[in-house]
This record gives structure tokens, C-alpha cells and sequence, in this order.
């Protein structure tokens, strides 16, 4: 994991590397310190992540007991499950 601290920022605009207004493309591995951000904010610079465009147009699949996929959402996953092992007149009586 690469860390990014305020230092290596300005060291990146001194040395024309990275404009004012501008933009700086990151890894999943490089990390900003809160100083480096504060100070990117400062200068308007954008912080954009590599591979956040590519996970917006990936589709999200779910995967079946048996191995298959399915692109959408299975109908037995959007409903709450009882607990079977509270015994019946605690579910009964409204707690």
C-alpha cells in the first residue's frame, strides 16, 4: 500500500506533474493522507479512482447454491427469515 502524503502532492505541482484544477488518477493500493486531501481540496484538484469507472459498468450477479449465476436479485433473498431456534410464544407475542 502506497501512502500519499501533502509533501508528495506539492512535490507533483512543483514539478509540473499535477495542475491546479486539475485531476490526479489512483490505484485501489495508494492511500491520501488527510493532510495531502485537505490540501488537494484546496487547489481544486480531483481525486479519481482507476478502477471505480470499471466497477460502474460491471453488472453485480449472485451466485446460486449450486454454483450457477444469476444476474438478478432471487426472489428468497429479499424476505426476512425467522429465527426457528426462538422458542413459539416469544414470536407470537409481538417482541
Amino acid at each position: 500500500m502506497e501512502l500519499i502524503n501533502e509533501v508528495y502532492v506539492k512535490k507533483l505541482i512543483n514539478d509540473g506533474k499535477l495542475q491546479p484544477k486539475g485531476s490526479i488518477t489512483v490505484t485501489d493500493n495508494q492511500v491520501f493522507t488527510p493532510s495531502a486531501i485537505e490540501y488537494l481540496n484546496d487547489k481544486n484538484i480531483r481525486i479519481i479512482k482507476q478502477n471505480e469507472t470499471t466497477k460502474t459498468n460491471e453488472q453485480k450477479t449472485f451466485e446460486t447454491v449450486f454454483g450457477g449465476v444469476m444476474l438478478n436479485k432471487p426472489e428468497h433473498m429479499t424476505h426476512l427469515r425467522v429465527l426457528s431456534s426462538l422458542p413459539s410464544w416469544f414470536l407470537s407475542s409481538g417482541y
